[in-house]
């Protein structure tokens, strides 16, 4: 039972937390502008020196998140009943064939969305990574005693973690607001996820107005939050335009996350303009008494917790 550390990033911050059976033994966020360009990792060795001592002296297991906006996705509609080796092939005639992709040069995992008897076909959901955005995070762990062990894309992460909920109810949504971008993914009933991404521009910022300093305590990373007024505007436009109205009003209820904005300012708003009930992911875990007293309600890992589960 070694210990598994997660880790994602958003811009130049990296998210980690190292997790041992139901215990989490160490959680947090750095900050490493030096290592990143543009949101992808170009200097593995710079993450590495800010990153590795906040870490236990250890050997253990890396799991990496792989962020929606990096990522193809791809639906694939297959005969049901094909056995592992049979859509392995499928999966990589289509990216060869299709896509024209070299399987060799980019990273891919699938995972089966619907499975519909009647229908003879199966959903399987493709994603895909360049090897430019996987590779370097495998470089970080080069000379130390942690594993890089898998890489797993956030959709399907979100998909296991809220798919047995959908199907028992009514559609789920997950929302993501970070400073710089906006995400959500859409759990159907019958189990496939879809995600939305939006990126927030400099003419969205010019829009919003401000942005201010959040008040964290000293042991959390402080963050640049946008308006609250702002951000209840934008997704009061952008959930009927993804969605649609009929799905919209089918949601009983859309979980959120992420650093980008004031939840608790932000969750009765937006109840009262859509009429539809939010909870935070990451109150599920404190709820769920998973080392509760490093459960912090707002700090955007629950995408995180999640991944620490499914591995």
């Amino acid at each position: 039972d070694s210990p598994l550390l997660v880790l994602g990033w958003v811009n130049h911050e990296v998210r980690y937390m190292v997790r041992q059976g139901t215990r989490i033994l160490v959680q947090g966020a750095c900050s490493a502008p030096e290592a990143f360009d543009a949101g992808h990792l170009k200097t593995p060795a710079a993450l590495a020196r800010a990153l590795i001592p906040l870490l236990p002296k250890s050997k253990g297991r890396v799991a990496l998140l792989l962020p929606t906006e990096i990522l193809q996705l791809h639906e694939l509609n297959l005969p049901n009943g094909l056995d592992e080796e049979e859509l392995s092939y499928q999966i990589t005639r289509y990216m060869t064939h299709t896509l024209a992709l070299n399987p060799a040069t980019v990273f891919y995992d699938w995972s089966i969305q619907v499975q519909d008897a009647d229908k003879r076909v199966m959903t399987v959901l493709l994603a895909i990574a360049q090897q430019m955005d996987v590779v370097p995070f495998h470089d970080v762990f080069i000379d130390t005693d942690w594993q890089f062990s898998w890489a797993s894309p956030e959709p399907q992460v979100w998909a296991l973690a809220y798919g047995d909920l959908a199907l028992e109810q009514h559609p789920i949504a997950v929302c993501q607001i970070e400073t710089g971008h906006l995400s959500l993914w859409l759990i159907h009933v019958d189990g496939h996820v879809q995600s939305f991404f939006n990126t927030l521009d400099e003419d969205t910022f010019r829009q919003a107005g401000f942005v201010y300093q959040s008040a964290t305590d000293a042991q959390s990373s402080a963050s640049v939050q946008l308006p609250t007024r702002f951000v209840a505007d934008l997704l009061e436009q952008k959930l009927p335009e993804w969605l649609g109205q009929n799905t919209l009003s089918s949601l009983n209820r859309m979980y959120v996350t992420g650093k980008g904005v004031n939840w608790h300012e932000l969750n009765p708003l937006l109840q009262s303009r859509l009429g539809l009930p939010l909870r935070l992911s990451e109150e599920d875990f404190a709820a769920n008494r998973l080392s509760q007293q490093l459960v912090q309600p707002d700090n955007g890992m629950a995408a995180l917790w999640y991944l620490s589960k499914q591995v």
